[in-house]
């Protein structure tokens, strides 16, 4: 049975009732392409992140310094979430604008 069948919604389903509409029809030219260089900076930027502590986690790791790759884990959890966070609170910001 499907997530669906189920009654379990994705988070992009969730994402949509929240937003309170399901598209970005009603978005003028210029908000969509703000939208859309958010979404190309939250996207450079986490993988900015994720080089970033590889390479960080790759040494730890070499080290046999299990402690700080669970440290290193973790902070790269919350830059990602940070980064991502903040673009979602921009593009609600500029759908309602």
């Amino acid at each position: 049975m499907s997530e669906k069948e189920h009654g379990l919604k994705s988070a992009y389903e969730l994402a949509l009732e929240r937003m309170g509409s399901g598209s970005d029809v009603s978005l003028s030219e210029e908000q969509k392409e703000e939208i859309a260089r958010i979404e190309r900076d939250v996207s450079a930027k986490v993988a900015e992140i994720e080089i970033m502590s590889g390479q960080r986690l790759a040494e730890a790791r070499g080290k046999g310094d299990f402690e700080e790759v669970e440290d290193l884990q973790e902070k790269k959890r919350i830059d990602i979430r940070r980064v991502t966070d903040a673009a979602e609170a921009d593009k609600m910001r500029i759908r309602k604008s």
